[in-house]
């Protein structure tokens, strides 16, 4: 029936009972109509919010060995996101081994579509630098050959 027009007195009288429905969740859930202490009770559909369409860019990055990597989104995605889709974003940096140079992929996943990018781990290159106070092998021929 059309309930427009339904009298206005009946759909005073009508109880609706929506306790079962959680309109947070998607799924399919029962309600129940009680009129003149007769129930009737039918279904309802809640369906997961449509997320934002976005175009994710992810970056190809380099890193040294042991180096930690940051967390952040925005380290790995060019496209500026919202809060609403970085919620729904997940960063898998699992195959990534800091402590050992190479290519490594990385992925995002949103919105059931994934991402990879690159992530390239280089040697740490380490520099020791003498104290003050001594002279390595090579000054110490210099001074050798200049006879100091």
């Amino acid at each position: 029936e059309d309930y427009k027009n339904i009298d206005n007195s009946i759909l005073k009288s009508l109880k609706l009972d929506t306790s079962d429905v959680n309109v947070t969740q998607a799924g399919k859930y029962n309600y129940t109509i009680t009129y003149k202490k007769k129930k009737y009770n039918g279904n309802v559909t809640v369906k997961e919010k449509e997320l934002p369409k976005v175009d994710i860019v992810l970056k190809n990055l380099t890193f040294k060995t042991n180096e930690a990597l940051p967390t952040e989104l925005s380290n790995y995605i060019s496209t500026p996101l919202t809060q609403e889709v970085k919620q729904h974003i997940t960063l898998d940096l699992s195959q990534v081994q800091i402590n050992k140079p190479g290519s490594y992929k990385y992925s995002v996943t949103y919105n059931g579509t994934l991402y990879t990018a690159t992530i390239k781990i280089e040697e740490a290159k380490t520099t020791i630098i003498p104290p003050a106070n001594q002279t390595t092998d090579d000054e110490k021929d210099n001074d050798t050959k200049t006879g100091e």
